[in-house]
């Protein structure tokens, strides 16, 4: 876990060990350390260290968004946000790889080159919140609601590996109009790409959203030797063809 505080210009990282914390932090202008120490637990305290970890994490969170509203964590692992409320807060420049965030409420919120690569995020509310260059690959949003999601900017950096309703409901709402990029390339299976390309045609289509402006980027994947013997598929051509015609 790393904490980039501007403010005060300076860096702390906490590491988890088997049996201590490494705590650190550094001046951003120097490279001064400031404090740098190991705090080890004795062996009944172990089960304890990942609520000890994510206690002071959040802790050190809830005080750098006392005064400017916004996360600074660069990278964190594995961790579990079930239940925990983002609402109103602005992340930017984060990683966050294979955490939990079940049941988190993410209302308000600003997203802005955010990965959420390999995370379980059922159940969460992203309603009312802008997102902007996000990156999901194998992350599951079931449950998940993206009501009144404001976008800028091109949306999608890679393709999901799950299809949802929800999740397409917010790649491709009629507000966020040209900006959507398809990255299929990023999926090797075939079955999982007509998969995508079967759940993207059918949400544009029942959503009457203006697909003009992606009607090529559509063909283009469509006309691809994958797709040629696909009936379903070539409906669904047909289909586009003529709304577009409109």
């Amino acid at each position: 876990f790393m904490s980039a505080d501007h403010h005060h210009n300076f860096s702390t990282t906490i590491a988890l060990t088997n049996d201590s914390f490494h705590i650190s932090s550094i001046n951003n202008h120097n490279a001064q350390v400031i404090f740098d120490e190991n705090i080890h637990l004795h062996p009944y305290e172990l089960p304890e260290s990942s609520q000890w970890c994510y206690q002071l994490i959040k802790n050190m969170i809830s005080l750098h968004c006392s005064y400017n509203n916004n996360f600074k964590i660069k990278k964190t692992c594995c961790f579990d946000f079930k239940n925990k409320s983002f609402c109103n807060a602005g992340l930017q420049y984060i990683t966050f790889l294979a955490c939990l965030f079940s049941h988190a409420n993410m209302k308000y919120s600003t997203f802005h080159d955010v990965n959420l690569d390999m995370c379980e995020i059922k159940n969460c509310n992203f309603d009312n919140s802008e997102m902007n260059f996000i990156s999901c690959v194998g992350t599951n949003f079931s449950g998940s609601t993206f009501n009144n999601v404001k976008t800028t900017t091109a949306q999608l950096i890679k393709t999901p590996t799950k299809w949802t309703n929800n999740t397409l409901k917010y790649w491709f709402s009629s507000c966020n109009k040209r900006n959507i990029i398809f990255t299929f390339n990023t999926i090797s299976d075939r079955n999982m790409k007509l998969k995508g390309i079967n759940d993207i045609l059918l949400s544009l289509v029942d959503q009457k959203v203006n697909i003009y402006s992606v009607r090529q980027e559509l063909l283009d994947f469509l006309n691809n030797d994958l797709y040629k013997n696909n009936g379903e598929i070539l409906s669904y051509k047909e289909s586009i063809m003529l709304f577009c015609a409109v």
